[in-house]
This record gives C-alpha cells, sequence and structure tokens, in this order.
C-alpha cells in the first residue's frame, strides 16, 4: 500500500511541475497588449518639425 501511495504521489507531484511549467512559459511568451495599444505606446520622434510651426504660425496669424 505504502508504495502505491508514493507512486501516486510522486506523479501528482511530477504533473503540478509540468502544468506550472507550461503555465509559466504561456504566460512569458503571449502578448497582453493589443495592437491598438501597441501603436499609442510606440517612441515618438523627439525631432521638431520646424515646417509644421512654421504653418501653424502662419495659419494663426490669418485667423
Amino acid at each position: 500500500m505504502s508504495k502505491n501511495l508514493l507512486t501516486i504521489l510522486i506523479l501528482t507531484l511530477l504533473t503540478i511541475v509540468s502544468w506550472s511549467a507550461f503555465q509559466i512559459f504561456r504566460i512569458k511568451i503571449s502578448s497582453t497588449i493589443t495592437p491598438p495599444t501597441a501603436e499609442q505606446i510606440r517612441d515618438l520622434n523627439p525631432n521638431i518639425d520646424s515646417g509644421f510651426l512654421e504653418n501653424l504660425r502662419e495659419s494663426s496669424e490669418l485667423n
């Protein structure tokens, strides 16, 4: 009886360890960021477009 119990405990332990490892692997490889959110958080260009600023200044002077 003791040998059967030990076998069941070992198999249960292996199952739990395998399940945990697969869950951790699945979480690491899956992305939870949706494509629209990824587009919103992309890096911004730090350079200022002087042409755009001139157009903005001209349009504000016209109004």
